[in-house]
């Protein structure tokens, strides 16, 4: 069956005979572009909105967005939420937050009524609020978390209800040698449609079973665990992919001084002569709360988990980044640049299905997975320059969208925006499971050159050409 979003060209009779012509004299014809021609989008702005913090796609071609707006003269920068349909009319718009601290991080997560969460952390609070697609405040939750750890979790449960994953404050007793991470508790809280708390446990990233890898893990309070991403499995329970990060040398001594230890997106550096340690877990929970199964993902240390996405049969896939490969027949010695890699854990007992390396240049940044109808997988990610033309000249967009057989295997991919853009960590699915994704695009650096403020786009990308 032939999907609406697939790129066929039609050529006119005139077209036609000049194609006929460049066959005859023996041309070829030049590759497929790479800067985003081959996609259906519309935008927002210039000259509207200043910044983006978030932007969701929705099913059926709209936009919850999430940003601030060029301040007016006297006002103070505030967030606004609004409601795009899709070509770009706003329906609706209301602040949130008046006056927008600097440290404050924004997520949106669609609810499958057409509602919409927001969730905001800034100053050691995750504030959450859900709206009605009128924009009517349904109701509004917060949560204390650990101001310096960055990595709140929020996503739907398919019910209606929501899960969030984050570090709870410090206790106030920890060691003075390891004080950012011997205290706090990362837990997983979840709500039902009403905004009620219908339960909460900790998140002991640390593998409670022997495993090949495990043996380094260190205890205690010289552990970090940190989820990146969480999905909800629609056979039933939760998947959950993070950092456990530790330190495998000897404890601090008079002799070696005392190591310092600082995470910073999923990398974890020392001060001193210890050896940092960071994989990748991946975990599954039932809906009770209890643990399935946890293994530990990465071939050697220091590899990022973006995100975890849950077929229809119970299939768990991860996507992430390593500089020394990370799939189990990668044999490199040496780091070579971030690598891209997509794997996939299914049976029962779970185990490693396949694991395949996509990309060579995609930037620490948003990513997003998520299961096709036909049990393919789509993955969004940040390009650092242009990775599907073979021209070494041409201006690849940051915005980098790819598909993939049930097996893993690229079968399509397209770079969309421009050298400026950003992607947000969505992909929505519409009709025919045809995917949309969002992105900004500094107006300085685009051809809107004397415009403020950003651009935002949503496209679909067209499908076709491999």
């Amino acid at each position: 069956m032939t999907s609406r979003c697939s790129f066929r060209p039609k050529l006119s009779l005139g077209l036609l005979l000049v194609a006929i012509g460049f066959l005859l004299l023996g041309a070829k014809a030049r590759p497929a572009p790479a800067d985003g021609s081959d996609v259906r989008s519309w935008t927002i702005g210039p000259g509207r909105i200043q910044r983006a913090y978030d932007a969701l796609p929705r099913g059926d071609g709209g936009l919850w967005l999430l940003a601030s707006t060029l301040p007016k003269e006297g006002r103070r920068n505030s967030a606004e939420l609004s409601r795009w349909a899709s070509g770009g009319r706003r329906l609706w718009g209301r602040t949130i937050v008046e006056a927008v601290p600097f440290d404050i991080r924004f997520h949106l997560v669609s609810e499958p009524g057409g509602e919409v969460v927001v969730a905001g952390q800034s100053g050691g609070a995750l504030r959450i609020w859900r709206f009605s697609d009128k924009g009517d405040l349904l109701w509004g939750q917060q949560l204390a978390a650990d101001p310096v750890n960055p990595n709140e979790v929020v996503t739907f449960d398919g019910k209606g209800g929501l899960y969030v994953a984050l570090r709870q404050p410090p206790s106030g007793k920890g060691g003075f040698d390891h004080p950012e991470i011997a205290e706090g508790e990362t837990r997983i809280f979840h709500y039902s449609e009403k905004g009620v708390l219908l339960q909460s446990y900790a998140l002991h990233a640390v593998p409670e079973v022997r495993q090949p890898g495990a043996g380094w893990l260190a205890t205690g309070s010289l552990g970090i665990q940190n989820p990146v991403a969480l999905t909800v499995i629609p056979t039933g329970g939760i998947a959950v992919v993070g950092y456990f990060a530790g330190m495998s040398g000897d404890p601090p001594s008079p002799l070696r001084g005392v190591t310092e230890q600082k995470l910073d997106y999923g990398w974890l550096s020392s001060g001193g002569r210890g050896i940092p340690q960071v994989k990748i877990f991946v975990d599954r929970w039932d809906e009770s709360g209890r643990r399935l199964w946890s293994h530990l993902f990465g071939r050697m240390w220091n590899n990022l988990a973006f995100a975890v996405a849950g077929s229809e049969k119970g299939a768990v896939a991860i996507a992430g980044s390593s500089v020394w490969g990370a799939c189990p027949e990668d044999r490199s010695l040496r780091p070579s640049g971030l690598r891209l890699f997509v794997a996939e854990y299914g049976g029962e007992p779970a185990s490693l299905r396949w694991c395949q390396e996509i990309e060579r240049n995609l930037s620490i940044g948003p990513m997003a997975l998520g299961y096709g109808e036909d049990g393919s997988l789509w993955l969004l990610g940040e390009a650092k320059g242009p990775l599907v033309s073979s021209d070494p000249l041409a201006q690849g967009g940051r915005v980098y969208l790819a598909r993939l057989d049930s097996a893993g295997h690229l079968q399509w991919r397209r770079q969309v925006g421009d050298g400026t853009s950003r992607p947000f960590p969505h992909i929505a699915f519409g009709p025919e499971n045809c995917p949309t994704v969002a992105w900004a695009t500094a107006a300085l650096g685009s051809r809107h050159r004397s415009q403020e403020g950003e651009i935002i786009s949503v496209g679909q990308p067209l499908q076709g050409r491999p």
